[in-house]
């Protein structure tokens, strides 16, 4: 009995406690509600939790205590997501899915926790489903609902990156209900997106509201800042009021400042960021960003290494320290490493803009042209109208060899955006390459763009280009060493390097900068200047090969053509070089320089028609072209036609004061001097030397003047020529040799040998042939010098003779040497090995006639002087020796007729009858007297050595012997009267030595 009443009594008491349960649970619901109304979300909370505490784990949704747990967990998380508590809330919103998996407004609220704790994945799957289970019934929901779903839906699209549908979402919150704070959301968005002129917009419509309690100055100057306007930016972020956004503004001034080369400034604003706490990886940036500036790029990249080991959490800001080490990266030429740091951040941000352009570029740097092409075609349809995204795109454009295309995009960016570096350097180069340039237009906007960017290397070689093709080489060697030390790397910033060195003569660099560029095979460009550039190194056949394929690739590049045709003609392949031009000229018949080099090949094969049609045309189509005339000069120079030469060459002289484009004006005056001194006009040719010397000083001109003086016998002034035609050739050896034969003919040996020797030096330092010429002039300076030269001489002579055995010369000369050192039997026998080899030289018969005197073999002597006369009967001197020699061998009649007949040539000559003739012919006469006893051979000696006392140039030491011999004479005659007459007028004792050989003075 007991049992049953308390089995009763339970059945009686369950239902009270459980209605207790939830009358108790209600209780603290209903208390959480008040509390929550005012805001006092931390009793809010507690009262909420007590309620949850009493709830069972399995509840009835449908009930009112169901229904009373599942709002306080619910409530709990909105109170908690006030407070910021965003785990405390993602948790009971979890919960309550947990029993309400429907529950849209749970999803959206745990979305918009998970959004603030950047859980972006998790945030847009709470969001997105959130939208699907109140899509049927979103015209039913309240309008702040909807506005609330759509504005938190955009915000986890925003951080998940997927900004069209962030904006897509935004607008329809707008919709629902417009205000500045909503405005201002999308405003953010689309800055991030690039799309600046619907940011501005956004901002004119908010400025219409006139909202008080919204800033937009911040994002107004971030859009400005983004759009390279950067004194505009430095204004607004000026002017940015929101406590919490002042730092931020002066970070982004300092940006402005930077890219604005307000160093001083941003170095200060640098300091205030640093001690106003503001984070140490974003200042790390900014000094990265300000060494890059400087063109200080291991510092750029030490401190943006710096930057990324310190950063946290702030995934936005890696990104930036990613994208500054791309840009370092993509200056120095690493563009592959480039590509890498571009990669990382588009993995984060797909549709970044300067990432993805940057990647472009480097591709596009690489070669990789149709990676590239994908690149800037997809961003240019994603980002229509973006300033960086359009000036690269056009950039591409160009290098795809669109270039009108590319000049009237850049164009119209320049008007756009004035104080962007980079448009101002691709559309100045678009236009130099284009060939429509103003060049001071060019260098203005170059000048701005270097302003902007003064590390950018790319602005200074196309400015040292432009320079130098204006005749501003000091200025333009300049630029171009500031080029360097920034790291020129690109490719046409290579190319126009490249060009400068070229024309500076610095070939070796030339080839250096052209190879650069080669990365991009398909950039026809680049090619032509690689092979220009190795011809310019003396390597033609390479320089063929490689234009061989530019040919290949394109078969109507006819500048590839043009400069194939001019490293044919380097190689002496002037037909094959015609041929080519013939194609040249009929893709581009208006170039005036492809007419020119026509003429001078068709000159080379003699058609001269042809190639005065050809210098005709060029000057028809380009008036001013200098070396069209002064070619057509050339040729009729060629043709010694000196005349025609010099009218042509005198037309050119004219014009060439207004063609900056003429290098050859000392060439021009040398060739003008050449004529005026073949048309015997040397005064004339003096004075074209002289004003090209004092104007473009060569090497040719001195030398060729050197000639001239040396003709008209100014030997002084022509050894100072050729010592100042040496100085600029770099010690030409052909140079020294003729300087040393001027030298040599003003008999001032030792400097001519000097001359020779550094000759022969350079020729075999040079691994150059010596001619024997040499050796032999050097050898006669030498032998000219005598004593301790002789033995220097000879081993010259010795030289010629192992080169050609056969060779009279050098015997001849070694015989000379020998009898100079008194070896009179040597010198005989190598004067005699020289006749054998060739008998036809009288002057080795008149050297063995003077060393057969020497050894008293007057008869052999008298032979080898008649040989002498029989090849060169001409000459008196040899009569006179060939008696001097019969007379001291008392060959008396012989001696008179060698005598006889050197008086009559003279006689027959016209010329002066010396002394010695009449002096030697007594001698002999006197010789025979004695010898036959005979009265008429003393009257004819004495009567000849009355002739010689009559010759008004008898010299008194001549005098004196005559009266000696004509006195021994009378006293050999025994006319002793008469012999003491003549000794009272002898005055002078001198011992008298009867000379071996006579001399030929």
């Amino acid at each position: 009995m007991r049992k049953l009443i308390l089995l009763i009594a339970f059945w009686m008491f369950v239902p009270i406690g459980v209605f207790s349960q939830s009358s108790e649970i209600s209780k603290w619901y209903t208390t959480g509600k008040t509390y929550q109304s005012k805001e006092d979300f931390l009793n809010a909370v507690k009262a909420y939790a007590k309620a949850v505490e009493l709830c069972p784990s399995t509840l009835d949704v449908n009930d009112e205590m169901g229904s009373n747990c599942i709002n306080s967990y619910f409530n709990i998380g909105v109170c908690a997501q006030s407070l910021g508590k965003y785990e405390t809330a993602e948790e009971q919103y979890s919960i309550v899915l947990t029993h309400m998996p429907s529950d849209h407004e749970a999803y959206v609220r745990r979305g918009a926790c998970r959004t603030e704790m950047n859980k972006k994945t998790l945030a847009l799957s709470d969001m997105e489903k959130a939208m699907s289970l109140v899509a049927p019934q979103w015209g039913q929901l309240h309008p702040a609902t909807q506005y609330w779903y759509a504005h938190d839906l955009a915000l986890a699209y925003r951080n998940a990156n997927q900004l069209d549908e962030a904006i897509t979402y935004l607008d329809k919150a707008i919709q629902v209900k417009d205000g500045a704070e909503i405005r201002l959301e999308k405003a953010k968005i689309l800055l991030r997106m690039g799309k600046y002129n619907e940011v501005e917009k956004e901002l004119n419509a908010i400025e219409r509201m006139k909202s008080k309690s919204v800033d937009y100055t911040f994002i107004m100057g971030e859009v400005l800042m983004k759009k390279g306007e950067y004194a505009q930016a430095l204004n607004y972020l000026g002017q940015v009021s929101n406590p919490e956004e002042q730092l931020d503004a002066q970070r982004h001034r300092t940006f402005c400042q930077i890219q604005l080369n307000y160093t001083d400034a941003a170095r200060k604003q640098i300091q205030y960021l640093r001690e106003n706490g503001y984070n140490p990886t974003e200042i790390h940036w900014l000094e990265s960003l300000m060494a890059a500036k400087e063109g200080r790029w291991s510092d750029a990249l030490d401190k943006a290494d710096w930057a990324e080991s310190i950063h946290t959490s702030n995934d936005t800001l890696l990104h930036q320290i990613r994208l500054q080490r791309a840009r370092v990266h993509y200056r120095q030429g690493d563009f592959r490493d480039a590509l890498g740091e571009c990669s990382l951040v588009l993995s984060e941000y797909p549709m970044h803009i300067e990432a993805s352009t940057l990647k472009g570029l480097s591709h596009l740097e690489l070669g990789q042209r149709t990676m590239a092409g994908d690149i800037f075609r997809s961003m240019a349809e994603y980002y229509p109208g973006h300033p960086m995204v359009e000036s690269r795109y056009g950039w591409y454009l160009y290098r795809l060899g669109q270039k009108e295309q590319a000049a009237d995009k850049l164009l119209n960016l320049v008007a756009q955006y004035p104080d962007v570096a980079e448009i101002r350097y691709y559309y100045a180069e678009v236009c130099y390459q284009l060939e429509i340039y103003d060049p001071q237009e060019c260098k203005a906007n170059l000048d701005i763009a270097i302003g902007l960017d003064p590390a950018m290397g790319e602005a200074y070689a196309l400015k040292a280009r432009i320079l130098h093709e204006n005749s501003h080489l000091g200025e333009a060697m300049m630029f171009l060493n500031r080029a360097e030390e920034l790291g020129l790397v690109h490719s046409y910033a290579s190319v126009n390097a490249a060009k400068v060195y070229l024309d500076a003569g610095d070939y070796e660099k030339a080839l250096e900068k052209s190879k650069n560029a080669m990365r991009d095979a398909d950039e026809a460009d680049f090619q032509r200047m690689y092979g220009r550039a190795l011809g310019y190194n003396g390597q033609w056949r390479k320089s063929i090969q490689h234009l061989d394929y530019c040919i290949q690739l394109n078969p109507n590049d006819w500048k590839a053509l043009k400069l194939r045709a001019i490293a044919l003609t380097q190689v002496g392949e002037h037909r094959s070089a015609i041929k080519d031009l013939d194609r040249a000229v009929a893709l581009s018949p208006n170039d005036a320089e492809l007419y020119n080099l026509r003429g001078k090949s068709r000159s080379i094969f003699g058609k001269y028609d042809e190639a005065i049609y050809d210098f005709d045309m060029a000057v028809r189509i380009k008036p001013g072209f200098t070396d069209a005339h002064y070619q057509r000069g050339r040729m009729y120079l060629d043709q010694r036609d000196y005349a025609n030469a010099s009218v042509h060459l005198g037309e050119a002289l004219r014009v060439a004061a207004n063609d900056p484009d003429f290098k050859g004006i000392g060439m021009l005056y040398n060739d003008l001097g050449l004529a005026k001194s073949e048309l015997d006009d040397p005064y004339g040719a003096l004075g074209f030397y002289d004003e090209g010397i004092e104007l473009d000083p060569n090497d040719l001109l001195f030398e060729n003047r050197a000639r001239l003086h040396s003709d008209l016998g100014k030997n002084d002034l022509a050894m100072q020529d050729y010592q100042k035609a040496i100085n600029l050739s770099g010690n030409d050896p052909d140079r020294y040799y003729e300087l040393g034969k001027i030298q040599k003919t003003s008999l001032l040996f030792w400097e001519a040998s000097n001359s020779f020797t550094f000759a022969i030096q350079i020729k075999v330092t040079t691994r150059q042939e010596v001619p024997m010429d040499y050796y032999r002039k050097r050898g006669e300076c030498y032998l000219a010098l005598g004593g301790e030269y002789l033995t220097s001489a000879e081993g010259d002579f010795n030289q010629l003779k192992e080169r050609d055995s056969r060779n009279w010369q050098p015997l001849y000369y070694l015989g000379r040497c020998k009898y100079e050192k008194g070896d009179y039997a040597r010198a005989i026998r190598y004067y005699t090995d020289a006749i054998g080899i060739d008998n036809q030289h009288e002057e080795v018969y008149i050297a063995r006639g003077d060393a057969f005197s020497m050894v008293e073999a007057f008869g052999k002597a008298s032979l080898d002087y008649g040989a002498a006369i029989s090849l060169n009967p001409g000459k008196i001197c040899y009569y006179k020796k060939k008696g001097h020699a019969n007379l001291r061998g008392e060959n008396w009649i012989t001696a008179i007729k060698d005598y006889d007949d050197a008086i009559a040539l003279a006689s027959r000559e016209g010329m002066v009858i010396e002394v010695e003739l009449y002096h030697g012919k007594g001698r002999a006469y006197t010789g025979k007297a004695y010898a036959e006893e005979s009265d008429l051979a003393y009257q004819l000696a004495i009567d000849n050595y009355k002739r010689a006392l009559e010759l008004p140039q008898i010299s008194e030491q001549e005098r004196y012997f005559v009266q000696l011999n004509m006195m021994t004479t009378y006293e050999k005659w025994g006319m002793y009267d008469q012999m003491n007459a003549i000794k009272q007028k002898l005055t002078r004792q001198d011992s008298y030595s009867e000379p071996a050989v006579m001399s030929c003075g």
